[in-house]
């Protein structure tokens, strides 16, 4: 945590309190990747961005 990013992400069936995963970088580029990774592969399996409203 010194310096470094945490990348948190927290998934589950609603109404459960689900599961959550803290990955840790050493700087916030590198966070911002992995998420971009984590998108891509939701994105691969036909998951879409949510909309506002």
């Amino acid at each position: 945590m010194f310096g470094g990013t945490a990348l948190v992400r927290q998934w589950g069936r609603i109404g459960t309190a689900g599961r959550q995963v803290c990955e840790l970088h050493h700087d916030a580029g590198q966070a911002l990747d992995a998420l971009a990774r984590q998108l891509r592969a939701k994105r691969r399996r036909g998951y879409r961005d949510r909309t506002a409203g």
